[in-house]
């Protein structure tokens, strides 16, 4: 681990007993790690702590990490705050913090590489407020509990973007993004890829143009796509949620001006109901897919089985980052996956009635 040059701890502690409540984490502190380097040249690791106290990890002058930052499967931390840091050089990671709150880097505006905040329980708040860009893929995944994501200018992607099991956040506003993957020169494989966000329900992204890969699915509270000007050059898939977004593109929304009367508000509560009841057989057919698929065995080391009652036409098998590592193009008895690195992975099943389901699987 890279030995840090000022290193400074710092005990907090409340006026009135010393003691925090337990609904209050994310506000009650006893201590401080602070780090004062202004650049940090030397990949960064702050892995595997088991603090004895609430604990925030603060780098109140950091501007620059010169190469990559992780921070990663800490007990009792609670924060992670550098107010200026403006760049990462390598890969952002923080992941398996089992009592994290709060991300706040305001002032960052380009990670060259991979940003990869997962499985996170407790997460409730990232502030990116001024982050334009990234070098490799965005992936925002299992932090049921977050409800604050300030990414909106976020404009380039070369990689993904993956945004998967975040069962709080009912806004993702992304106004700012324009491509993803197809500004970096060689690109293979771009994806933006959202699904199995329980409270979702609005996707703004109007001015986001080019990917390769779409794949909305299994957000069923998901009702509103602004993705207006959006070309995709292989597969646009959206499925799996509420029944009044899954007619197909174009993907508009326009939000109703202040000055719309309250009969424009009824008509359009109108459309919307008799949208919900034209598709109320749809819908049972989209809340079934979970309870009419079975796959077998997982975890699994050679092969997996899937016992369903319609018919396969594919089979997608991504990483956690989102990336495609094994595809199957036909309905089979068994699907051979011996051939893949032990992991955690997302197995995607096409049907042929132009719906889909994803579920985790664990590959020993």
């Amino acid at each position: 681990m890279r030995k840090i040059t000022f290193f400074i701890i710092v005990l907090f502690y409340q006026w009135t007993f010393g003691i925090p409540t337990p609904n209050s984490r994310e506000e009650v502190f006893q201590e401080e790690i602070i780090v004062l380097d202004a650049v940090i040249e030397d990949p960064a690791f702050y892995l595997d702590q088991d603090y004895d106290v609430p604990t925030k990890l603060l780098f109140p002058n950091l501007i620059t990490v010169k190469s990559s930052l992780d921070i990663s499967r800490n007990s009792n931390l609670i924060g992670i705050e550098a107010p200026l840091l403006e760049e990462v050089g390598d890969n952002l990671v923080i992941d398996e913090n089992p009592n994290l709150s709060k991300i706040y880097f305001p002032k960052l505006k380009s990670v060259v590489a991979n940003l990869v905040f997962v499985e996170n329980p407790e997460l409730k708040q990232i502030d990116l407020s001024e982050l334009s860009k990234t070098g490799g893929d965005v992936h925002i995944y299992a932090n049921p509990l977050l409800e604050f994501l300030e990414i909106s200018q976020l404009q380039k992607i070369c990689g993904g973007f993956g945004f998967h099991l975040n069962h709080s956040i009912i806004t993702l506003n992304l106004p700012s993004l324009i491509s993803i993957g197809h500004f970096c020169g060689a690109h293979i494989g771009s994806f933006f890829h959202i699904f199995n966000n329980d409270s979702l329900e609005f996707v703004n992204a109007p001015n986001f143009e080019k990917v390769d890969f779409v794949s909305i699915s299994n957000n069923p509270q998901l009702k509103k796509l602004n993705l207006c000007n959006l070309v995709v050059d292989e597969t646009f898939d959206v499925a799996n949620n509420h029944p009044s977004i899954n007619q197909g593109p174009p993907y508009c929304y326009n939000q109703p001006e202040e000055t719309e009367n309250e009969d424009s508000d009824d008509a359009i509560t109108e459309v919307d109901d008799s949208l919900e009841r034209e598709n109320v057989e749809n819908e049972s057919d989209v809340e079934s897919n979970e309870e009419n698929t079975s796959v077998y065995p997982n975890p699994s080391d050679t092969e997996i089985h899937i016992d369903v009652d319609r018919e396969i036409v594919g089979i997608h098998i991504l990483d956690f980052t989102g990336n495609l590592v094994k595809a199957f193009t036909n309905s089979q008895n068994s699907y051979d996956v011996s051939d893949i690195a032990s992991g955690i992975y997302y197995m995607v099943v096409y049907y042929i009635d132009g719906t889909s389901y994803s579920k985790k699987i664990i590959i020993r």
